[in-house]
């Protein structure tokens, strides 16, 4: 049975709440994996549980991600955008509960470096 993982980063205790899924996302009769990171800046990469999700999509284990926002995964864009790439190319979702549409934060973000590349390329 494929599950769905929840993925949570907190960089002091205050910060860490695993969450309610029940009350949050409204999702009844699931099996969940937690992956909880703690971590020193939301640029910090060194993620361990981070990098066992990943193992576990690639895998096929997980077919959908309950993450609060993209910063939960990292602030830095190029980051993000890779990881949502392998996620889409692993056939798994992203839900971010603050309300954020992935593949148009992918779409404008790619839009955004194109258009810096060209104009780089026109100097």
């Amino acid at each position: 049975m494929k599950k769905i993982a929840i993925y949570e980063s907190y960089k002091t205790e205050k910060e860490y709440s695993l969450l309610n899924i029940e009350q949050i996302y409204n999702v009844k009769n699931g099996e969940y994996l937690y992956y909880v990171d703690e971590i020193k800046s939301r640029l910090d990469k060194n993620r361990p549980n981070l990098e066992r999700l990943k193992k576990d999509i690639e895998s096929g284990k997980i077919e959908q991600i309950i993450i609060k926002s993209l910063q939960q995964i990292s602030r830095d864009t190029f980051y993000n955008l890779d990881f949502i790439s392998f996620v889409e190319e692993n056939n798994c979702k992203i839900i971010c509960l603050d309300g954020s549409d992935v593949h148009q934060y992918k779409y404008i973000t790619e839009g955004i470096i194109e258009r810096q590349n060209r104009e780089e390329l026109e100097r």
